[in-house]
């Protein structure tokens, strides 16, 4: 009885670590992981830190990257700085706050384990930031997340982190629905999921 009760456990936890198990998109060929976790085991090369968004500025917060900006900026900005210390990387991981690691990967990519992340919880919400879930869904609706009101208050000079987009939608997302499920891939919208 209570090896039956393990195995089921266990089971169920498997299942549900399934459920957020997702394939990342890649920009300019490397691999993104926006608040998600490679499953493949991984060294960090360098962080990189974001740097002013002149165009934020210049339009006084009325202009604010989208997340997917924000990391094809990330890309460029790693590639760019690594390329003339002559270092390789394969992949950017980005966890929280205004900082991402450029990553290497130290284990041989496989069908089962290229590109493929555990994506984290935001506020309850399983968040497939710029990533595909493996499982089959279907679309309960869509959410906006609306006007950025720090960069609007601070006149572009403040703007919110990739982390600070992503809870806002993920706040956005528990108020419209009771499905915990939501994919960001561009721009000011998210979709919210229910897995078959």
């Amino acid at each position: 009885m209570i090896v039956a009760l393990a195995l089921g456990v266990l089971v169920q936890a498997k299942a549900q670590e399934n459920d957020r198990l997702a394939r990342v998109q890649k920009i300019q060929g490397k691999e993104v992981y926006i608040l998600s976790e490679p499953v493949r085991s991984y060294e960090t090369v360098r962080s990189i830190r974001t740097s002013p968004k002149w165009m934020s500025i210049l339009t006084r917060g009325v202009i604010n990257e989208h997340v997917n900006d924000k990391s094809a900026q990330f890309v460029w900005k790693a590639g760019r700085k690594l390329k003339r210390k002559g270092v390789d990387f394969d992949a950017l991981l980005y966890v929280d706050g205004k900082k991402i690691n450029v990553i290497k990967f130290t284990e041989e990519a496989t069908s089962e384990n290229e590109g493929i992340a555990k994506v984290k919880s935001i506020k309850g919400v399983n968040t497939f930031v710029l990533a595909e879930p493996l499982d089959d869904y279907s679309v309960v609706k869509k959410v906006y997340t609306g006007v950025k009101v720090i960069p609007f208050l601070t006149y572009g000079l403040i703007n919110n982190s990739i982390e600070r987009d992503i809870k806002t939608l993920a706040k956005k997302t528990n108020k419209k629905t009771d499905s915990v499920n939501v994919i960001y891939t561009t721009g000011r919208t998210g979709t919210i999921v229910s897995f078959n």
